[in-house]
């Protein structure tokens, strides 16, 4: 299960949200203000050259695309 964080575009919050495969295209809602105008980040941890495993499980299309 891969560990996802957030940023919300209207509020600003940021958080984390863990993801099983059959939920990657469900849209992810801001905790703060309830808000689907998310988007997928990755912390500096992610950097490390699993981009590509995590967008082949969870891809990268619509308001949860990668940063």
């Amino acid at each position: 299960m891969p560990i996802f964080e957030f940023v919300c575009e209207d509020c600003g919050k940021q958080f984390e949200r863990i993801f099983f495969i059959s939920e990657c295209d469900d849209p992810v809602k801001c905790p703060s203000c309830e808000s689907e105008h998310t988007k997928k980040s990755f912390s500096v941890f992610s950097r490390t050259g699993i981009e590509k495993t995590l967008s082949a499980s969870c891809g990268s299309s619509g308001s949860k695309g990668f940063s």
